[in-house]
């Protein structure tokens, strides 16, 4: 179930045509499949 606080993720190309529009943060995300870290960020840090 989805609510308007979730985080929407895109990729670089969509993120560069929002970068100047409205007064928001941005999270760059930079991972690999095969890091333990990044998943234990995926379920924890951004849920």
């Amino acid at each position: 179930m989805k609510n308007e606080n979730d985080l929407k993720w895109l990729d670089i190309k969509e993120g560069l045509t929002y970068q100047n529009t409205g007064n928001k943060k941005y999270i760059v995300k930079i991972e690999a499949d095969s890091c333990k870290w990044c998943k234990i960020m995926d379920e924890k840090t951004y849920t």
